[in-house]
């Protein structure tokens, strides 16, 4: 096992792999990775085996789910091939098939490029318009005051101060 582990995993003897109390596996078969902090490979427990779908809500995990067979559709429709279309967007074919999927970690970047490519680029700008955010402006009316007061003036020296 790894110097710097301190007993906190169980390394796999034949594969040299370091299982954390957690059930995360850590791949070690690099040299490398075995000179390596603890903290480094907290760090590549929490950022590598984790996947995206399991913090983002399934309401939008749904959305984009749609938005990518819509996308798709829109692709087929136009008979044009993923080649082409990934070609046209200046991203690869296989973030294109994750587009398609409607992965969450894509960005929105490349969603956008590849509305704009298709044509339906138009509906992106108001997505978060104002005057479609109903909860919004009804919680900006509920701060709006109920009187406005006239601030009073100072009696300091000038024409109404009675010099």
């Amino acid at each position: 096992m790894g110097e710097g582990w301190g007993g906190k995993g169980l390394e796999d003897n034949r594969t040299g792999n370091v299982v954390l109390p957690n059930g995360r596996l850590v791949i070690t078969f690099c040299p490398y990775y075995r000179t390596m902090s603890p903290l480094l490979y907290m760090i590549m427990d929490t950022t590598m085996t984790t996947p995206i779908k399991s913090t983002t809500p399934l309401p939008v995990l749904r959305l984009l789910g749609k938005l990518g067979g819509d996308i798709r559709d829109a692709r087929l429709r136009r008979r044009i091939r993923t080649v082409t279309l990934a070609e046209r967007a200046l991203i690869s074919r296989t973030t294109l098939h994750r587009i398609e999927r409607g992965d969450p970690g894509v960005s929105i970047g490349n969603y956008s490029t590849v509305l704009f490519v298709l044509g339906l680029h138009d509906g992106i700008s108001d997505l978060a318009d104002r005057s479609r955010d109903v909860l919004g402006l009804d919680l900006l009316e509920e701060r709006l005051p109920q009187r406005v007061r006239v601030p009073r003036r100072s009696a300091g020296p000038g024409p109404a101060g009675g010099q």
